[in-house]
């Protein structure tokens, strides 16, 4: 459980980050 919400969390700040590069 633990290491699904690890990488659920990373997934989604990964997406952030390719949001704030296609924005900019």
């Amino acid at each position: 459980m633990n290491k699904i919400m690890k990488l659920t969390i990373i997934a989604v700040v990964f997406s952030v980050s390719v949001f704030m590069l296609m924005h900019f």
